[in-house]
């Protein structure tokens, strides 16, 4: 699989399907998801070993600390997996999305619309990269140099690790303690950037998704003005189109099915403690340092529910674009056979196109208004108990 800025999967989503072992083509994908599998996996347990073994000693807010960065990992990690495991369905969206851009010249003058598609598949990958690289340099500069605890002031010399993390050996020593902090700020660099990549990602296909419908609407609308004689193949090959269009749709909503659930609910879990954290720091002498330190992952952590969102409601606008469409064409002016098929691109659309969280939630608008107003409920929560 290749591919370039011209198209809507872009070069940083490439890289990081290459980095994952996710890419379908490449010859070590299996060693690739070894060392992914083993460096998240150790990250991990020796993070649970931290939490578990200073729990009762750890302030609510460290704690708190802790759990947030855990779920957010594991969160990436359980995506990782999901996409190794439906690689073939993967395999096949991306065929047929690279088939598309194959076919580009072919299209003619409504190839503006993948054009389009591909320029803001770029800038959201390319803004989603700068906001996670915020996050990672923000929460970076916070625990290593500025000091939660009033007394200490900023730049303390005190020697503390960028995650809460147990080793079986002693750390704050040189040159151990050096390499150690250097490992965890490029994995938790290059977790985060897989994670905006899985955003990036998912924009992407239904980007394309959006793109195809689009092109359709376009012909739909101009075909009552072609010869009566080249309707009848147009038609038959926008019956095709339509079905390729659901089919893609389809692999879409079952390739993220499991992990909309899996990001829709660690979202929600990480709005809470950050939120939670950031109003409860309000008015304190140690406030500006968490604020600069979780007020990142906090936009990081809702933009991703927000994009997750959004995508299934542009989905869904897509689906009613092919029903509008067909009523504002000159149907009137076709001839009974045509108006079969056009019937039965009407029947196909009315099954909508969406995105849902494990068959629990669609993911739309108001669905992050869910989020929102859940997250609100466990932070009051919280509060209360403090």
């Amino acid at each position: 699989m290749s591919s370039n800025n011209k198209t809507v999967i872009t070069n940083a989503i490439v890289f990081s399907l290459h980095m994952i072992g996710a890419e379908p083509r490449s010859s070590r994908r299996i060693l690739q998801r070894i060392i992914c599998s083993f460096l998240m996996m150790s990250s991990l347990s020796m993070q649970f070993w931290y939490v578990a073994s200073y729990s009762k000693n750890e302030e609510l807010t460290d704690l708190l600390d802790g759990l947030s960065v855990i779920l957010s990992n594991g969160g990436t990690f359980v995506k990782m997996v999901i996409i190794w495991w439906n690689h073939r369905m993967f395999f096949n969206a991306l065929t047929i999305i690279f088939e598309d851009w194959k076919n580009l010249d072919s299209i003619g003058r409504n190839k503006r619309f993948m054009v389009d598609k591909a320029l803001m598949s770029l800038r959201i990958s390319n803004l989603l990269i700068v906001a996670y690289s915020m996050t990672v340099i923000c929460y970076t500069i916070s625990s290593l140099f500025i000091s939660n605890d009033s007394g200490e002031g900023l730049l303390v010399s005190k020697k503390k690790l960028l995650l809460r993390m147990r080793f079986p050996f002693e750390v704050m020593f040189s040159p151990v303690y050096e390499i150690v902090i250097v490992a965890q700020f490029l994995l938790e660099y290059l977790i985060a950037f897989v994670a905006g990549m899985f955003m990036a990602l998912l924009a992407a296909l239904v980007l394309h998704v959006g793109s195809q419908v689009d092109i359709m609407c376009q012909e739909l609308i101009d075909l009552p003005n072609h010869q009566q004689e080249k309707r009848l193949s147009m038609f038959k090959s926008l019956v095709a189109q339509h079905q390729k269009i659901i089919y893609l749709g389809e692999c879409i909503r079952d390739l993220f099915i499991h992990i909309a659930l899996v990001q829709f609910l660690s979202n929600i879990l990480v709005i809470c403690c950050l939120g939670f954290l950031l109003v409860n720091s309000l008015g304190t002498e140690e406030g500006p340092s968490i604020i600069l330190k979780f007020l990142p992952f906090y936009v990081a952590a809702n933009s991703e529910a927000f994009v997750l969102c959004y995508t299934g409601e542009y989905l869904i606008s897509k689906s009613d674009d092919v029903r509008r469409a067909v009523c504002d064409m000159d149907w009137y002016k076709l001839n009974n056979r045509d108006m079969q098929l056009l019937l039965l691109i009407l029947v196909r659309s009315q099954k909508e196109l969406t995105l849902s969280a494990g068959r629990f939630v669609v993911l739309s608008v108001e669905a992050f208004a869910t989020v929102l107003e859940a997250s609100a409920s466990y932070i009051s929560l919280l509060l209360a108990m403090s």
